[in-house]
């Protein structure tokens, strides 16, 4: 038994740099996916879902919902993850930088990247679209009172 444990403790001993190295990679990788997004200097915020568990029909319903999230987080522009339940999402909002999320939350975080820029680019394009009208409408409010 006690070589058992030993071999055990040997292989955890192992496996816990291997797997320390990869998840410091992963962390590397998604802090310079996060610069190139903060680039861009959108000032736009976009989410996608990572995972949704829980009661949908209790009494009150206890649905915990995760997301990726790119906004502003503690007056910084980066990308989080969320918790929060479903029911009552102000009162349970939580959001961390993904860099202190779970190994778990990072990894369906890379497979969830893309669809996360899709959603950016869709936000920004209907702000842009947005802004544009906006000015317009200034445009014509500034020549409507210059002319008084």
């Amino acid at each position: 038994m006690a070589a058992q444990t030993k071999s055990a403790l040997q292989r955890l001993s192992s496996l816990s740099q291997s797997l320390n190295q990869v998840s410091d990679e992963l962390s590397e990788q998604l802090a310079e996916i996060e610069k190139a997004i903060n680039r861009f200097g959108l000032g736009v915020t976009a989410s996608v879902t990572l995972s949704t568990s829980g009661e949908p029909y209790g009494n009150p319903p206890t649905v915990e919902v995760e997301k990726l999230r790119y906004g502003k987080n503690s007056g910084k522009w980066g990308l989080s993850w969320v918790q929060y339940k479903e029911h009552d999402p102000d009162a349970t909002w939580d959001e961390k930088p993904l860099r202190e999320a779970p190994r778990d939350v990072r990894l369906l975080a890379v497979k969830m990247l893309p669809h996360l820029l899709d959603e950016l680019a869709k936000n920004s394009e209907e702000l842009a679209a947005k802004a544009a009208t906006r000015v317009q409408e200034a445009r014509e409010m500034a020549a409507a009172l210059s002319q008084k």
